[in-house]
């Protein structure tokens, strides 16, 4: 999938992003919770260049990603990487903004 993320974005990073929270569930099922951070982690990476053109389509899939990370982040006594999370705050914050001027 990664690959064809690289030529194909629009389709197949929404798939990659998937596969890296779906990752992160099997680590946590066997107890790896930091491999399972860093996974969605990733997730979020590679989402974000699709979340920033496509916001309203890509919402979804990147709350599930943000909501699991801060999540685990917080059950492993750390705080989210605000770095990471600053700019999908952002646009979470402007797509509020959009839906509450309709």
């Amino acid at each position: 999938i990664s690959s064809l993320a690289i030529v194909y974005p629009d389709k197949f990073l929404p798939l990659l992003a998937t596969a890296y929270g779906a990752r992160s569930n099997i680590y946590v099922d066997t107890r790896r919770l930091h491999d399972a951070l860093n996974s969605l982690s990733q997730g979020i990476r590679v989402l974000f260049p699709l979340f920033q053109r496509q916001s309203l389509l890509i919402s979804e899939r990147m709350v599930m990603l943000v909501d699991n990370y801060i999540d685990l982040a917080h059950r492993l006594g750390k705080s989210p990487d605000e770095r990471l999370l600053a700019p999908v705050m952002e646009i979470f914050d402007k797509l509020q903004k959009q839906i509450e001027e309709e």
